[in-house]
């Protein structure tokens, strides 16, 4: 959110007050009713950003299986776009209402006895050429891999419908 209280007092310096809870913005539209709104990023609520947070912790919480997957495509940059960057190739606008999303084409691949972090470990490596078993370097000095990860995670998508109602 890039909305400012400084911004606010511009339209009406009476108005309503920005409250600051963690990574939530709540704001008060009115005093008669009550009515307030409440503003945060969308990646709490996205299966593979939001924070992962598991009792007992994973030796990478709160890291989000995301954090693997751009680990995955800075490798893919660095080892084949050098000298461009993401605008220098063709269908690179987000989100693109042509094509199906992650998420969709992942349940449409797993196979019996798969799951979808297998299809998101193996989608990484095909289109990144990186291997499940390379290390990835994380915060506090600690290490991983993508095999890892289908380990860590494996019950991301239960405790995701859990967490947000489906």
């Amino acid at each position: 959110m890039n909305i400012t209280q400084a911004d606010l007092d511009k339209i009406n310096p009476n108005g309503p007050k920005i409250k600051h809870k963690g990574d939530f913005i709540s704001l008060k539209l009115s005093d008669m009713y009550g009515e307030s709104i409440l503003f945060t990023h969308g990646h709490n609520y996205t299966m593979f950003n939001a924070p992962y947070i598991t009792n007992p912790p994973t030796k990478i919480s709160p890291l989000p299986i995301g954090y693997y997957a751009s680990r995955a495509y800075a490798f893919y940059v660095k080892n084949t776009v050098r000298d461009k960057t993401v605008s220098d190739f063709p269908n690179q606008k987000i989100p693109d209402p042509n094509k199906a999303s992650f998420i969709s084409l992942a349940w449409q691949a797993i196979q019996p006895g798969e799951t979808l972090l297998d299809v998101f470990v193996s989608f990484l490596n095909q289109t990144t050429g990186f291997s499940p078993k390379a290390q990835i370097s994380l915060p506090n000095n600690v290490k991983s891999t993508l095999e890892e990860a289908k380990y860590i995670y494996k019950d991301l998508y239960k405790k995701w419908v859990n967490d947000n109602g489906g």
